[in-house]
């Protein structure tokens, strides 16, 4: 049986599905090429989703379900018999949230215990609530009591000692970074997310940001293994503020020109080139084989993923994503909150909160700040 599928496309760096907002077409109704069917959303932006061939259109999902990225949402068959013999025997599947099969409503949770639940994958019959509502200090007093077994290794006394905020895939990319500069010894991690592993190379992996258990370990040092960009600059100023110093990861095979400027909880791995005058602020990710050519200003919290390539005299937004392989020509400003996808050509001003495809790119939809 002949049909195109419709995928939910990978745009940024981190998010892994997407939300269908809504279907712009019913079951049957004959789109053209080009044409926007649905409307999804990620974490960080709103994304209109367009049909490479024109046809019957056949949703496969609820409007709200969660949709992994790379997956389809829907087919396009070339004829209403092809489409019909199809849905006589398809079987849509049941949607379900973790937290539902965890038993968890809304009635008996406030939504940040409802964020940390998810976060550490637990459920209510973990946490004993003190009042008959489940409440975010509920959760974190729970979570502090797990860190009471934590056993950091021995410390080298010529070294200083770093915790890692993260313990995702991307957090052994900081230890990796850290590994080749002999000031700094690496000690443990921070979970991040749910299902979080009990140890990463050795090291311990601990529950819950809790500074004073850090203080008290005599550590004050970190370093930012976050992919996510709005969380990746608010958990550096929860920590700033706490008095801990967060540091630059930099890979000792990456290129930082004297003359540049580096604030602070940045990660360059190798491969990356910021050049002569050249501006990053705090929180940023300047990923493998990066070019930042003179006279940059990369602004906090921004994300420039692996083979990107800038001119120069160009201003990078707070909390923006430059995908994979992305190329912006000199003098453009990509506006805060922005996402550019991967492989796109950017060549004028992106407004802020504006999601860009294509070569040249255009506008596709807006971000959520």
């Amino acid at each position: 049986m002949k049909y195109n599928e419709i995928k939910v496309p990978q745009l940024g760096v981190n998010d892994d599905f997407v939300i269908l907002n809504n279907y712009l077409f019913q079951e049957g109704d004959k789109v053209t090429t080009d044409e926007i069917v649905a409307i999804v959303e990620s974490t960080k932006m709103s994304i209109d989703i367009n049909t490479d061939h024109g046809g019957h259109f056949f949703p496969l999902c609820e409007e709200g379900a969660e949709i992994k990225v790379n997956e389809p949402l829907g087919y396009i068959f070339e004829t209403m018999e092809e489409l019909n013999h199809f849905k006589a025997s398809y079987t849509s599947p049941k949607e379900s949230s973790p937290l539902e099969e965890k038993g968890v409503s809304s009635g008996k949770v406030t939504k940040k215990a409802k964020e940390l639940l998810k976060r550490h994958s637990l459920s209510l019959e973990d946490i004993k609530p003190e009042s008959g509502i489940l409440r975010e200090k509920d959760v974190l007093n729970f979570l502090a009591s797990k860190n009471t077994d934590v056993k950091f290794p021995e410390y080298q006394k010529d070294r200083e000692q770093v915790v890692i905020f993260g313990c995702g895939k991307g957090s052994r990319t900081v230890m990796e970074t850290l590994s080749t500069n002999q000031s700094y010894q690496v000690v443990g991690f921070i979970v991040d997310r749910a299902d979080p592993p009990e140890g990463i190379d050795g090291l311990p992996v601990f529950n819950l940001p809790d500074y004073e258990f850090l203080k008290s370990k005599e550590i004050s040092t970190v370093a930012l293994a976050i992919t996510n960009s709005l969380e990746r600059l608010d958990i550096f100023r929860k920590l700033v503020k706490s008095g801990f110093k967060v540091i630059n990861a930099i890979h000792k095979l990456a290129y930082v020109s004297p003359t540049a400027s580096l604030g602070q909880g940045n990660h360059v791995k190798a491969g990356a080139i910021i050049d002569t005058n050249s501006k990053i602020s705090d929180a940023c990710i300047i990923d493998n084989n990066v070019t930042i050519p003179h006279d940059n200003i990369v602004k906090e919290g921004a994300h420039l993923a692996p083979g990107v390539t800038l001119g120069s005299s160009i201003t990078i937004g707070k909390n923006a994503i430059v995908g994979i392989g992305s190329s912006i020509s000199s003098g453009v400003v990509v506006g805060d909150f922005s996402v550019v996808s991967v492989g796109s050509s950017v060549t004028t001003n992106v407004e802020q909160n504006s999601v860009v495809e294509g070569v040249p790119g255009k506008v596709i939809g807006m971000t959520k700040k």
